[in-house]
């Protein structure tokens, strides 16, 4: 998805995008120029692609992290940009991944999503001596909801990737929360593509307007994770964004980043998990959505998208 909201937004600035990927994209297949699949995405295939390419700039999303070395092989003197989703090493207990260092060294700029997530990779030693932009996970003004047909159901919505309670990663665990809210006579309701033990688990649902939809049916968006880590704490996850389209406001807890918008009024950061029921409950959310209706057009992708666009310019030496 942060592929398509950046697409759209630099096309408003003439940059034109091809896409190179392993399915047709499910969300936003409009906004690019040409589209090439490749299913699996095997090395030989995506260096062909790209060498025979004209493009003058190779974008790489991670994850993973294995195509820049490749596609900086293939480029020749085009510039490659390594734009950082999300730090592998940031994940606690998770796997190695062996890709990650090369593709900071053979990036020639790199694009965070936070400040923060630039800090960690130079304390995990990476190299991002190149230049570089940072640019939140916004959204795209096209999925703003003002309501939903659906029947309201209210509680607590979860969506996105999740761990099995006492996974060995353990980052995205939410069992906790699921935990917290039973004991109060609620439910977590989770959306995801893996299934979990606990909460209420409905249908992963990969239409993301429809997804927008069933979220708008409940009273609160989470975001977070009950022990602090640090693939969150650098981390302005998307689902952030996709609560603020679908129009609900957040309860957020050890995901720092977001806690500027909750002092805007978009939701309700929580140092105790005690306190999220109790904010299902009995917080009144009207001021809440009519902050984020009135709020949420000031954090578009169009509306930060010029760092990249001069970081284009940059490396191809435009003024």
């Amino acid at each position: 998805m942060r592929v398509g909201k950046i697409t759209e937004a630099m096309s408003v600035y003439g940059w034109k995008h091809d896409v190179l990927c392993a399915a047709e994209p499910p969300q936003m297949d409009d906004v690019y120029n040409d589209k090439f699949i490749i299913p699996g995405v095997y090395e030989q295939e995506l260096e062909e692609v790209i060498k025979n390419s004209d493009a003058s700039i190779i974008h790489i999303h991670n994850e993973p992290n294995w195509p820049v070395e490749v596609a900086k092989r293939a480029a020749g003197d085009r510039p490659v940009i390594l734009n950082v989703h999300d730090l592998s090493s940031a994940r606690p207990f998770g796997e190695f991944d062996p890709y990650e260092e090369s593709s900071f060294k053979y990036a020639d700029a790199l694009i965070f999503v936070t400040h923060e997530q630039r800090q960690q990779a130079i304390k995990y030693g990476f190299d991002i001596d190149k230049p570089y932009r940072v640019i939140g996970n916004y959204t795209s003004s096209r999925f703003f909801m003002d309501s939903t047909p659906l029947p309201h159901v209210g509680g607590l919505v979860y969506e996105g990737g999740i761990d099995e309670r006492g996974a060995s990663d353990r980052w995205r665990d939410q069992s906790p929360v699921a935990d917290v809210m039973e004991s109060a006579g609620l439910t977590l309701n989770i959306y995801s593509d893996r299934n979990v033990s606990y909460g209420t688990q409905h249908p992963v649902e990969v239409n993301f307007p429809i997804l927008l939809h069933r979220l708008a049916q409940y009273d609160w968006g989470w975001c977070g994770v009950s022990e602090a880590n640090d693939a969150w704490e650098g981390a302005i996850p998307n689902k952030f964004f996709d609560y603020m389209a679908a129009g609900i406001p957040v309860i957020a807890m050890n995901c720092p980043q977001v806690i500027p918008f909750c002092d805007m009024g978009f939701g309700v950061y929580v140092d105790e998990l005690e306190d999220i029921p109790k904010i299902v409950k009995t917080v009144d959310r009207r001021p809440f959505i009519k902050a984020i209706k009135e709020g949420r057009e000031r954090f578009t992708m169009i509306r930060h998208i010029e760092p990249i666009v001069d970081l284009y310019k940059e490396l191809t030496c435009q003024t």
